[in-house]
């Protein structure tokens, strides 16, 4: 199965298939915003705006813009996460501030997440599957650090990165294991379990 996602209402041929296509005017999708829960359920951070998010609960059919509200303005929203139940979530761009959702998006309240890391202009935000954990990296090349909820974002730990440079990651949950692998701002590859 292909999945296309744009922002744009137009109908083109994709593969040989007519396709309508639709999503909200006038934003840009912040790059590696995008959070997908199921064929319903998926968000993404807006570029280069005050902070906010569009979101879709219906496949793509309608959008809603929900601002975050966080302390800076006129950065990209990079991060969002949200957990399976597509109730609660988190999003952000500068940190150490992020915005916490417990409704779906409707409202955000601010959460500081610690010295553990700081600035990173962009930040990538990954929930685990059937848990209360959440991860924070800031892909700045001068920090590469990630934090660590284990309550579902409410407060937050640093991890040891010292050295790595993370610039991006992904995780995965396979029974009771969390596996996660990580690209560093040099080009390595880190892998193994949270």
């Amino acid at each position: 199965m292909q999945i296309f996602i744009f922002i744009r209402q137009e109908t083109e041929e994709i593969h040989g298939r007519k396709t309508q296509v639709t999503g909200f005017a006038g934003y840009n999708c912040a790059l590696g915003s995008l959070n997908v829960i199921d064929s319903l359920f998926y968000a993404h951070g807006t570029n280069g705006t005050s902070s906010s998010i569009i979101i879709t609960t219906d496949g793509g059919l309608t959008w809603n813009l929900r601002e975050l509200n966080l302390p800076v303005s006129g950065f990209s929203t990079t991060g969002i996460a949200f957990k399976e139940d597509k109730l609660t979530g988190i999003a952000g761009s500068v940190l150490p501030v992020i915005a916490r959702t417990t409704n779906g998006g409707l409202n955000w309240v601010n959460i500081d997440v610690g010295n553990g890391i700081t600035g990173g202009f962009a930040v990538r935000m990954r929930w685990i599957e059937g848990t209360n954990i959440c991860y924070i990296n800031a892909t700045d090349s001068s920090i590469g650090g990630m934090l660590k909820s284990t309550d579902g974002g409410l407060t937050w730990s640093p991890m040891s990165t010292t050295g790595l440079g993370i610039y991006n990651f992904d995780t995965k949950r396979i029974g009771s294991n969390v596996y996660g692998y990580a690209n560093s701002n040099g080009g390595g590859l880190v892998g193994g379990w949270f």
